[in-house]
């Protein structure tokens, strides 16, 4: 009790400000990172981020931190 269901089983959560800031903890790091597209590597998959202007303010060995304007968000398996 008392510990979050994705610290336990490693799942990747997403924290997003408006569309404007993304806080992504448990990643398994970097696939693409362009201006206008990131893919992060999770246990379970891939996920796709579309949008303009994209930068990684911050990345540790299991979170991150993106700033841009996000369009899209999708999962890939």
């Amino acid at each position: 009790y008392g510990v979050p269901k994705e610290t336990v089983m490693n799942l990747a959560k997403l924290s997003f400000a408006e569309n404007k800031e993304l806080y992504v903890e448990n990643h398994q790091g970097l696939m693409e990172y362009t201006d206008d597209v990131i893919k992060i590597k999770t246990k379970f998959g891939i996920i796709k981020l579309k949008g303009a202007d994209f930068r990684i303010s911050y990345i540790g060995k299991y979170d991150l931190l993106i700033e841009g304007v996000f369009s899209d968000v999708s999962f890939e398996h």
